[in-house]
Formats: C-alpha cells, sequence, structure tokens
C-alpha cells in the first residue's frame, strides 16, 4: 500500500500510482509554507487519493485565493494542496510519503522568485513563473 502520514502519524493516507511530472516551485509562498528553497510537489487524480485516518486532524488554510493547503493540526505536516480551479486533483508533498514513488522532475518553476542562497545545479528547464506547459 502506497501511504503518506504527517510527522505524528494522527494523518495517513493513501495514493494510487502514478504520480504526475513534478516541477520544483520556488514561489514565495510555497517556500515560506514549506520552509525550504522550494516545494516538491505531485498532482494526482482525486480519486486516486483516499484519507485512511485523521481527517478530524487537518487544518486547512487558504493561502491564496482558492487554494487551499492541508495540514495536521498536531504537528503542522504540510500534507497536500486543493485548489478551486481544478477540484479534480490533489497535490500531494512527497516529503511526507512513506514509499519511494517513482517521480519524473522536469523543471523549476517560479525561479524569479527563488532564494540567492539556493543554486540550481542541473540542466532541467528554469521557468521565470508559469510555464505554458502546465
Amino acid at each position: 500500500m502506497n501511504t503518506g502520514s504527517c510527522h505524528c502519524k494522527k494523518v495517513v493516507f493513501e495514493v494510487q500510482e502514478p504520480l504526475s511530472a513534478v516541477n520544483l516551485c520556488y514561489c514565495h509562498s510555497c517556500r515560506h509554507l514549506s520552509g525550504a528553497a522550494y516545494s516538491v510537489v505531485a498532482r494526482i487524480p482525486k480519486n486516486a487519493f483516499r484519507m485512511l485516518k485523521g481527517k478530524e486532524s487537518l487544518h486547512i488554510y487558504e493561502s491564496s485565493t482558492g487554494k487551499f493547503r492541508h495540514y495536521c493540526r498536531d504537528c503542522c505536516s504540510p500534507i497536500f494542496v486543493t485548489v478551486k480551479s481544478q477540484p479534480e486533483f490533489v497535490r500531494i508533498r512527497l516529503g511526507v510519503l512513506d514509499f519511494n514513488p517513482v517521480v519524473n522532475i522536469v523543471g523549476h518553476i517560479w525561479v524569479s522568485e527563488k532564494p540567492n542562497w539556493h543554486t540550481i545545479n542541473d540542466q532541467l528547464p528554469q521557468y521565470a513563473e508559469w510555464p505554458d506547459t502546465i
């Protein structure tokens, strides 16, 4: 079973592979809400995501209009993101997966907001904001 969980294990969910291609996001919101140089998120169909326990432990924060970030209320682990304009998808935080998924990292987005203390050391495409292909 492909599960993910928060740090305190009060929230547990299951995902079905395959995961979408992944862009590393350097936008201001993702950096502040993850505490890292970029966030790593894969988009999956909503019907490929199932909460196993802890739905009552989720806190939902609307970080920008129509973008909802779901966190564990107790340990504050970021679990997933939903977007009002794409209700058929869930965006999973890869750092909370309890298995090693097959991941295809295809690029870097919002590089215009990348912190100067982080260096990109690969040859993947870099986009100032959103590429037209997402």
